[in-house]
């Protein structure tokens, strides 16, 4: 699992305009171009063993999976407050 280091990264990118959002893939055909689930692992090359523990975490906790939430209508920045409100706050224990 991702450490709360690697979670600020994380959210830091997906925060950052140089990266575009991409639904249905891990990555898009451009460079820059991420889901939120890809962009860990393909933009921050942090280990994706590491982020699916995470996402899985993250399901057990919410009922909804990184994707979903990324293919929906939730944006990086929205994702990115749930991420922190989750992992870094620890709303929900």
């Amino acid at each position: 699992m991702l450490n709360k280091k690697q979670i600020r990264k994380w959210c830091r990118a997906l925060r950052n305009p140089k990266y575009k959002q991409v639904k249905g893939k891990f990555f898009g055909e451009k460079k820059n171009e991420y889901c939120a689930q890809g962009l860990p692992v393909y933009a921050l090359n942090l280990a994706i063993n590491e982020v699916l523990d995470t996402t899985w975490y993250f399901y057990l906790k919410t009922d909804f999976s990184i994707s979903q939430l990324n293919d929906s209508n939730f944006s990086f920045n929205e994702i990115a407050d749930i991420l922190e409100a989750i992992y870094l706050l620890e709303v929900l224990k």
